[in-house]
């Protein structure tokens, strides 16, 4: 058994005062440490479990496969630590820096990490489940694999994140700023993204079946190939969006910005448009059928090859549109009229 197993926090800090920086494997459970100064030592394997790191300082400490489950670390300076594998399960935590950390495959579940910096941390395979991260900043962080089921997420920050293949199952991202961020094959089902920033982000195959997207801002955004069934995006602003081939069958986007929207071979199938604004947007082999238009905005956009079978387009504004090869068997037309009507002179 190691000489550094079960020793009091007072013998800690008396060896550590006297220059000793290696403390692997200690048993420290419960210990009173809240503004120490433990910079580039060495807490591998420890197991600090219930204790109190307030305004610590653990800048470039290694804390790989350490436990600090149910500790106090708010307002600590974990940057540049290495917390690989390490568990920080219920921990409190805010305000901490962990910005350039090393968090690969660290347990964070259900930890409160409001106001956390976690700004260029590495994080692949990471558990933050039921983790409060209200205003965290994750900018530029690499996040790979990370696990976010349930967390609160409210204004957090992942401009320029890599979030590839993440899952945020029923996580609330409300408000959160992701723009630039990648999120490549990411799941978002039945996640809260209201008023969400996406702009530009990459979204390319990611899974956003039922999530709330209400007022989020999509501009830019790449979501090729993404799965949006049952979606609520409505009065989202998607405006010069990329969504080829998309998955948006019975999506709400009513009142949504979709000028200038790339939707060619979209499928739309039962979605809701209703006032939504469609000018200039590519609607090439787009499948509308069952679709509700009414009083949305077509001008200029391209619906050549589209479905339109029994979609309602009552009231839609199709100034300048291209309807050549259009399917409209069962269609209501603008004028209330169900086809067959030449579109152009309904």
């Amino acid at each position: 058994m190691s000489s550094n197993r079960f020793i009091t926090a007072q013998t800690l800090l008396e060896r550590h005062h006297r220059g000793e920086r290696n403390f692997p494997g200690v048993y420290l459970k419960q210990a009173e440490l809240a503004g120490i100064n433990f910079n580039h030592t060495n807490f591998q394997s420890a197991n600090l479990l219930r204790s109190n790191l307030r305004g610590a300082n653990l800048v470039m400490a290694d804390l790989s496969a350490a436990d600090f489950s149910h500790s106090h670390l708010q307002e600590a300076k974990l940057i540049e630590a290495n917390l690989t594998g390490a568990v920080f399960k219920r921990i409190r935590a805010r305000g901490s820096d962990f910005s350039g950390a090393n968090l690969s495959r660290t347990s964070l579940v259900e930890a409160i990490l409001t106001q956390g910096d976690f700004t260029a941390i590495s994080a692949m395979g990471a558990d933050f489940s039921g983790a409060t991260l209200t205003q965290a900043n994750f900018n530029s962080a690499s996040l790979a694999r990370t696990q976010w089921q349930q967390a609160q997420l409210t204004a957090a920050n992942f401009n320029r994140a890599i979030a590839s293949e993440a899952n945020f199952a029923f996580a609330c991202l409300r408000q959160v700023s992701s723009i630039c961020a990648y999120f490549h094959r990411a799941s978002f089902p039945g996640a809260n993204l209201v008023e969400a920033d996406f702009s530009y982000a990459d979204l390319r195959h990611a899974d956003l079946r039922g999530a709330n997207l209400s007022g989020a801002n999509l501009n830019g955004a790449n979501l090729n190939g993404a799965h949006l069934q049952g979606a609520n995006l409505s009065w989202c602003h998607v405006d010069g969006s990329i969504l080829r081939g998309t998955d948006l069958k019975e999506a709400d986007l009513s009142g949504a910005n979709l000028q200038a929207a790339n939707l060619s071979g979209a499928n739309l199938e039962g979605a809701s448009l209703v006032e939504a604004d469609l000018r200039g947007a590519n609607l090439n082999g787009a499948n509308l059928s069952g679709a509700g238009l009414l009083l949305s905005a077509l001008s200029g956009a391209n619906l050549d090859g589209a479905n339109l079978e029994n979609a309602n387009l009552i009231g839609t504004q199709i100034g300048e549109a291209n309807f050549s090869e259009v399917v409209l068997e069962n269609a209501i037309l603008p004028n209330g009229i169900t086809h067959p009507v030449d579109v152009r002179g309904a």
